[in-house]
């Protein structure tokens, strides 16, 4: 091998024949002698050093990149520093043009020597040391950027892809393939803002995706964090923060009286979804739109719509039936949803062939397709994953009640929370919580309506259907029901701006007309929307006064009236029959109390006498104290009764068997749900050793309901 031309400082360093030695063998280091010797290195101004020939450069070449070999490329730049050679020469000297780009992609040139990588710059690298920073690896989106970072959680950022609709990204997921999805048919944006060049052609080859991702996930975290259940709104109606109406119809969103692309307004998130039918363009007028669905209406044989010599009733002078004002204003509800504070649910029943079937279908086409949520066999957990974040109405036919299975109740609880408008939580197989707002106005269809709870009945408006009799059957023209019900959409967005006072006026009548609180929520929004589709002003206040007259019980339509918690005690635990007495006697707690009272029973004497009766009750928890004159029995239409009292202990096993099953039911070691409703009843706190600790006493005649 041809020996090196002399180099200063080099020579010294390192002799020929050990140079040549480890140039024979690569994997050999120089003897550590001549490190030991080599003097510190001077270097030689580039001016004063005359370039090598062809020759001589091939032979210097091939002495640093052996050198990097052995020693590492840090100990070859620096000999070549010394020797006046610059970085950008060494690193052609150490990585050759023709292998260079493979090399600086961490790829061997095939025939090529391998060199030991190049170590990462210090904190403290400069440009001085051959490493140069980025001074903006992130890169600001442009105002026009068809992606829409619109905030993180966690791991997770959320954007509005170019045609609107909203999509996650974890932080793993913004490689190529997830932000191509991201990009939908923008993916040229990625082109134009982060290009990739050809070094040697200069051409451009694609776009970088590392820094494309993380300028997204930036500009995302800037936006701050995201819950979708307080940011994400979905079709159908919401309020905005001045109280004004928001309606997303899918493609396009109402808002501040004009419509608008899906996208981001304020802080909230209005995706694209798949279009439903929008509200007709034009306001017409009531008698094109409401009168002809009123009408048809009033073909359904609605229940206790007559007098007693079998009149039709005219409820508010318009002719129309009661049944087919509340339904309409049903309807309204469910377009309504999220926009109002109190959302009512409608329930039809009758026998089989009475056209509940048929009227939730008209009620379907009124709404038009994709507007609503319809199922005759749906789960709770089913309609809350179809809802999403929408507010859009739910028609639930054949919701039958089943001793077999609790799926209707499941779905009546989530009715309950949505008459209010609650969040709910739902966990999963891989521990994630899922959650959506309930703000939809549900209508049930059955034969019998199942069991109910006081707080669920109130939120309901029974409508019950009779026999049609003779009546030829109904023929929809769909294509109307959808023209009608666009037209009905308009009027109750054209009217808005008259809704809190229309609210508050229905409110004030039903008052009058003694409606409790509840029923005011639930009959007022009812009434207020059905006047929105009326006129253009709000009806006289006789009509108001003769519609919260209409729903009293005797003339139909008004729902059970309002059963408290603790009356609800009462009445399940004295109804409860105990086998109490040989022979198969089976006598209810109500009896026993009164026996223990010493009062008759149904006039006749009862068939055990008082202490027995007591002994009776108090083996299941029931403690009759106060003791009656055996000589008088106590009549309950006496003002002179001996003071008796019925205490119920906080815990008690017979209590907790009466009560299971129940919403006032108990676990073994713990205060009962009865104590609670107990207390409700103005009941006095005691504690004794005979109720086995601290409990619950009230007057028998309170217990009894007795109030004469």
């Amino acid at each position: 091998m041809t020996t090196p031309p002399p180099l200063p400082g080099i020579r010294d360093a390192f002799s020929s024949a050990d140079f040549l030695a480890s140039s024979e063998g690569a994997d050999q280091a120089p003897p550590a002698e001549a490190d030991a010797a080599a003097p510190a290195p001077t270097e030689q101004p580039a001016a004063d050093r005359a370039e090598p020939d062809s020759k001589d450069k091939r032979v210097r070449d091939e002495y640093y990149r052996n050198l990097a070999r052995s020693k590492g490329e840090d100990f070859a730049r620096k000999i070549s520093r010394a020797e006046g050679i610059s970085h950008d020469e060494m690193t052609d000297i150490l990585f050759p043009k023709t292998k260079g780009k493979a090399k600086r992609r961490g790829k061997t040139a095939e025939g090529e020597p391998d060199l030991p990588p190049s170590p990462a710059p210090a904190d403290d690298a400069s440009e001085d040391d051959g490493w140069k920073r980025r001074k903006d690896p992130i890169k600001p989106l442009p105002e026009a950027c068809p992606i829409v970072p619109v905030g993180q959680l966690g791991a997770v950022y959320y954007y509005l892809k170019p045609s609107g609709e909203i999509l996650s990204l974890k932080a793993a997921e913004h490689n190529a393939n997830g932000l191509r999805a991201l990009a939908e048919d923008r993916i040229d944006f990625f082109w134009q803002v982060f290009p990739k060049f050809n070094e040697t052609t200069r051409q451009q080859t694609g776009w970088k995706v590392d820094q494309a991702s993380e300028s997204l996930m930036t500009a995302a975290a800037a936006r701050g964090k995201f819950v979708e259940t307080r940011r994400v709104r979905g079709l159908g109606a919401w309020l905005d923060d001045d109280g004004g109406l928001v309606l997303h119809v899918g493609d396009a969103v109402w808002l501040a009286g004009e419509w608008k692309k899906p996208g981001l307004y304020g802080d909230k998130v209005y995706s694209a979804q798949q279009p439903v039918v929008r509200p007709a363009d034009a306001i017409a007028p009531a008698a094109e739109c409401t009168e002809p669905v009123l009408a048809l209406l009033d073909t359904w044989n609605w229940a206790n719509e007559a007098d007693e010599t079998g009149t039709l009733i005219d409820h508010d002078g318009s002719g129309h039936r009661l049944g087919s004002l509340l339904v309409l204003g049903l309807w309204a509800a469910g377009f309504m949803g999220g926009a109002l504070k109190w959302r009512p649910h409608g329930w039809i029943t009758g026998d089989s062939g009475d056209g509940k079937s048929t009227l939730l279908e008209l009620l379907e086409h009124l709404y038009g397709p994709e507007t609503l949520v319809t199922s005759t066999d749906p789960t709770a957990a089913g309609i809350w994953s179809e809802l999403g974040f929408s507010t859009r109405p739910i028609l639930l036919d054949e919701s039958e009640p089943d001793p077999n299975s609790d799926r209707v109740q499941k779905l009546v609880k989530l009715a309950r929370v949505a008459a209010k408008g609650g969040l709910v939580l739902r966990g999963s197989s891989d521990h994630t919580a899922t959650a959506f707002l309930a703000q939809s106005v549900f209508f049930f269809g059955s034969i019998i309506i199942p069991p109910l709870l006081g707080q669920d009945v109130n939120r309901f408006v029974v409508l019950e259907l009779q026999p049609l009799g003779d009546r030829p059957a109904l023929v929809m023209d769909v294509k109307q029901l959808r023209l009608w019900g666009s037209m009905l959409k308009a009027r109750i967005v054209g009217q808005w701006t008259r809704w809190p006072e229309t609210l508050a006026v229905y409110r004030q009548a039903l008052a009058a007309g003694g409606h409790t609180a509840r029923g005011q929520d639930v009959y007022g929004t009812v009434f207020a929307l059905l006047d929105l589709m009326r006129g253009d002003e709000i009806c006289p206040s006789d009509m108001r006064s003769m519609l919260a007259d209409a729903l009293h019980v005797t003339k139909g339509g008004e729902a059970p009236a309002e059963v408290s918690n603790a009356q609800a005690m009462l009445n399940h635990i004295l109804s409860v029959p105990l086998d109490v007495f040989r022979g198969g006697t089976r006598m209810t707690i109500e009896e026993l109390v009164i026996a223990a009272v010493g009062g008759t029973w149904d006039e006749r004497q009862a068939p055990c006498t008082a202490d027995q009766a007591r002994d009776a009750l108090r083996a299941h928890g029931v403690y009759v104290t106060g003791r009656p004159d055996k000589a008088q029995p106590q009549k309950w239409h006496s003002a002179d009764e001996p003071p008796t009292t019925v205490a119920l202990p906080n815990q008690s096993e017979g209590l907790r068997r009466i009560f299971d099953g129940t919403t006032w039911y108990g676990l073994p070691g713990t205060i009962g749900g009865w104590a609670q409703a107990m207390k409700r009843l103005g009941a006095r706190p005691v504690n004794s050793r005979a109720l086995g600790g601290r409990g619950w006493s009230i007057p028998a005649r309170t217990l009894l309901q007795i109030d004469r």
